[in-house]
């Protein structure tokens, strides 16, 4: 609602702490949803910093705060966090989510070179930590999985010299139904950087490529494909195993390169090559 805190109100937060603690995990989800569904959750959650309510609900946010980042960033990893969140769209829960959660790893992953802060495979530590507090929040697991697949996937950079074979693995990696959420994520987080050069890829131009292989409905996974498993078991004559799935993958990986092989004479053709040796 954008209000201000009576004085007496906020001075009891900073005493509330133990008392929070004993509250429901399902209950301080609620609360944390209703504080990001607003227009500027940024206020909640420096009030929760503020208070000393942060290390109590939140702690691995907690760590992010001074934590410097580099000349890429305008803001520490802490107000970059409260940036990107407020640059998410209000009316995409899940994007919001995975805004507060994207650099969640960030200070466990800090290395200084040449005076300037590096973050290597924070998206993929940051993945595992953001599944373990959403899990500890008791979200549903279809959400925990999709908020932490956007975590994950967060640091792609797009350029046109893509070939269209980089654009379906692309798609194939992230998840057609989440594609639009991760546009949205990176959006927020370049956004978020608070400086003009930052630069997140072409991504109208990515849109619009993967428009293009949704459009032509392209194979993106093994369910995609013009053979299935008993195709595999009878003209290899295995059985089944983890053997199957290994070999559907290898075709799939063909068939993302070239989508023309994807029909069922070119797929068992290649698994009588296979069956030759």
């Amino acid at each position: 609602l954008e209000f201000a805190l009576d004085p007496a109100t906020e001075a009891a937060l900073a005493r509330a702490t133990d008392r929070v603690r004993g509250v429901a995990a399902e209950r301080v989800r609620e609360e944390l949803r209703k504080l990001l569904r607003a227009r500027q959750p940024s206020r909640g959650l420096e009030l929760l910093r503020t208070s000393g309510l942060l290390e109590v609900v939140l702690p691995e946010l907690a760590e992010a705060v001074g934590v410097p980042q580099n000349r890429h960033h305008a803001h520490d990893v802490w107000y970059h966090t409260l940036a990107t969140v407020d640059a998410a769209p209000a009316d995409d829960e899940t994007v919001r989510w995975a805004a507060l959660l994207h650099d969640v790893a960030k200070p466990r992953t800090r290395v200084e070179v040449a005076g300037e802060g590096t973050f290597h495979n924070h998206e993929i530590v940051g993945e595992d930590v953001a599944r373990e507090m959403l899990e500890r929040l008791r979200f549903p697991g279809d959400d925990t999985r999709r908020i932490a697949g956007l975590v994950r996937g967060h640091m792609f950079h797009y350029t046109p010299d893509w070939s269209d074979a980089a654009v379906r693995r692309f798609l194939r990696r992230v998840g057609p139904e989440n594609v639009e959420a991760l546009f949205r994520l990176r959006e927020a987080d370049n956004l978020g950087s608070g400086r003009k050069e930052a630069d997140a890829g072409d991504l109208p131009g990515l849109r619009r490529r993967v428009a293009a292989v949704l459009a032509r409905e392209e194979a993106l996974a093994v369910s995609d494909l013009a053979v299935g498993g008993r195709d595999v078991m009878d003209t290899l004559r295995i059985p089944p195993g983890p053997e199957v799935g290994r070999v559907l993958e290898e075709l799939l990986e063909e068939v993302l390169e070239d989508p023309a092989r994807n029909t069922r004479d070119a797929l068992l053709a290649r698994l009588r090559e296979r069956a030759r040796g």
